[in-house]
């Protein structure tokens, strides 16, 4: 059994994978078992552990999952970044 639980824990890419497949659920009671399990065997776990993103923009460290950029202002200056207006779009700028 305890076997088993050691081959899912290097052959999966995360914690969450390990949980439910093994216990078949992701709970805090499952989650502090297999913290405990890794704990007392001195498992490595670095291959299970997320990634650190950072923003594409000013390269701070983003906390939030799915996220490329630490917030809407950095997005738009990226998006924009050697963007040029036209002749017409600097005039109407220009004249209001």
């Amino acid at each position: 059994m305890e076997e088993k639980l050691i081959e899912l824990i290097k052959t999966s890419k995360s914690r969450n994978e390990v949980l439910l497949n093994y216990f078949g659920k992701n709970n805090g009671e499952s989650y502090e078992l297999l913290n405990d399990f890794i704990n007392k065997n001195k498992i490595d776990v670095t291959h299970l552990e997320k990634e650190t993103k950072y923003c594409l923009n000013c390269g701070k460290k983003i906390e939030k999952w799915g996220k490329k950029f630490c917030g809407n202002s950095c997005s738009a200056s990226y998006t924009n970044k050697g963007k040029t207006h036209s002749i017409e779009t600097r005039l109407k700028i220009s004249s209001n």
